[in-house]
């Protein structure tokens, strides 16, 4: 459970890299939380947007890798801060693999939290279930290819 978030709450997770939002959601979901994946920051600007003019839920967290390709995790920070609710910021959480230590600072201080390494958390267990799992394999949990092949 994530310390200051209602069990319920709305997570947003960004991140370039599809293993690695799949891990997050699957490991949130179990503990009751709602979750959104986004690819790149322009998607969740969109899905802002759309909340706002619908008076739609908005997160109660954004869990953002810092190094996108898209839309770095800064600048969208900066576009969400700007945006929405600047007197009252959405909490934002980044996740990084970069060794690049003034980025992390910056997203410190930018964001009030701490930077958590993927490689950490996330590339063990991302590796895991690369070897565990194949392509072939029809209960593979990412997958939405179904290899023909191996049914009889």
């Amino acid at each position: 459970m994530i310390t200051g978030l209602k069990k319920e709450g709305l997570i947003y997770v960004v991140d370039n890299h599809r293993l690695y939002r799949d891990i997050i959601k699957l490991a949130l979901e179990k503990e009751g939380y709602t979750v959104r994946l986004f690819e790149d920051g322009r998607h969740v600007l969109k899905a802002l947007a759309v909340n706002k003019s619908f008076r739609g839920s908005m997160p109660d967290l954004i869990i953002c890798e810092l190094n996108m390709r898209v839309m770095d995790g800064l600048a969208l920070l900066d576009k969400i801060r700007k945006h929405f609710h600047p007197q009252n910021p959405i909490p934002f959480l980044f996740m990084s693999s970069s060794e690049n230590n003034e980025r992390i600072a910056a997203a410190q201080a930018r964001s009030g939290n701490l930077v958590f390494d993927k490689r950490v958390l996330l590339h063990p267990m991302a590796e895991w279930f690369t070897s565990f799992y194949s392509n072939a394999n029809p209960y593979y949990p990412f997958c939405h290819e179904f290899d023909q092949t191996i049914v009889e």
